[in-house]
């Protein structure tokens, strides 16, 4: 005799296994994603910061002519503050 089909609740049963197996995906994503891009973007801006001398930056700007009231000697254009 064949087996008699499930009809009642079965919405019910069939959207908890989905949920449940929807969660545990949206997890394990989650987490994946912290491990493998997050921590890593984190370690490396932590680098950078360690490693980053302000000052210097600034005096290479200079140098490079990036600032237009600043020559590239480091003194002040006087036009610019009259």
């Amino acid at each position: 005799m064949a087996a008699v089909p499930q009809l009642r609740n079965l919405l019910r049963s069939k959207v908890k296994r989905d949920l449940g197996i929807g969660i545990a995906l949206a997890v394990v994503a989650s987490v994946t994603y912290k491990i493998t891009v997050n921590d890593v973007r984190i370690k490396t801006y932590e680098d950078f910061h360690r490693n980053y001398d302000a000052k210097a930056h600034y005096g290479r700007m200079i140098k490079a002519g990036v600032f237009q009231s600043i020559r590239s000697d480091g003194s002040v254009t006087a036009e610019d503050w009259k």
